[in-house]
């Protein structure tokens, strides 16, 4: 298996969270690309989400190839930790990653199936930085560790069908 590591290099001076100012603003009218629902998700995308993740939103980027032939992408900072997944999946694959963003407060995070945020691929990349960025804050912490998020859907939730019935 081989692994390989980016770190991000965008952050705020005082709290290393990802900027959410003109900054990213600017970057994002480069990317004029954000979403088209009829694209393909394949090797290409999933470096495409990688290196935004990286290069727009700040986040450190694990990522570790020959997983079941499929590609896995950890998503850290000081206060989110996320995935997702792509390739052929197995019965050890969790759902809510598998062609599906996931992520939760490093502070909540316990299971894959736990996440508050769950977004299928291809995703709004502008949508997906700004729900990270609120789950990282402290009514974000509160939303996930109460697990409030199954009554009250602030995020994305896409998951399966009952698969919390």
């Amino acid at each position: 298996m081989e692994t390989a590591f980016v770190s991000g290099k965008i952050a705020t001076a005082n709290t290393g969270w990802p900027l959410l100012g003109s900054d990213l603003e600017l970057k994002l009218i480069e990317d004029r690309k954000m979403f088209d629902a009829n694209e393909v998700v394949d090797e290409n995308y999933f470096d495409g989400l990688v290196e935004f993740l990286r290069d727009v939103g700040g986040y450190d980027v694990y990522v570790c190839s020959g997983i079941d032939e499929g590609l896995f992408c950890r998503i850290e900072s000081p206060s989110i930790l996320g995935g997702f997944y792509i390739g052929k999946r197995s019965p050890l694959m969790n759902i809510n990653i598998h062609y599906r963003v996931a992520a939760d407060n490093e502070g909540c995070f316990d299971k894959w199936r736990k996440c508050p945020l769950v977004m299928k691929l291809p995703v709004n990349k502008t949508r997906l930085l700004k729900h990270l960025a609120w789950l990282g804050t402290e009514e974000g912490f509160k939303h996930s560790n109460n697990y409030d998020y199954l009554d009250n859907q602030i995020l994305p939730l896409e998951t399966q069908k009952g698969q919390y019935d």
